[in-house]
């Protein structure tokens, strides 16, 4: 899976986020920039996706910007992997 940019609008302002896909044995994370920080989004135990931090001791990351980032990138994912 190659890498991939996600455009979208959150408060006004518009993003451009480069997403690297990441591939270890039948898992597949994405990792990203928001905010200046390193961000790993990947499917928790129910099959969600979840956004881990590289640093946790980041606090500036606006929780609604990590959701509308994990909105477009399922989004991302549906539309370019129709079942």
């Amino acid at each position: 899976m190659d890498p991939f940019l996600l455009k979208f609008e959150y408060e006004g302002t518009p993003h451009i986020i480069t997403v690297t896909p990441q591939v270890s044995g039948y898992t597949t994370s994405f990792v990203l920039t928001v905010s200046g920080v390193e961000v790993r989004y990947e499917a928790d135990e129910e099959g969600y996706l979840r956004a881990i931090a590289k640093d946790p001791s980041q606090k500036n990351l606006p929780e609604g910007l990590l959701h509308e980032v994990g909105i477009q990138l399922i989004q991302h994912l549906n539309t370019s992997n129709p079942a």
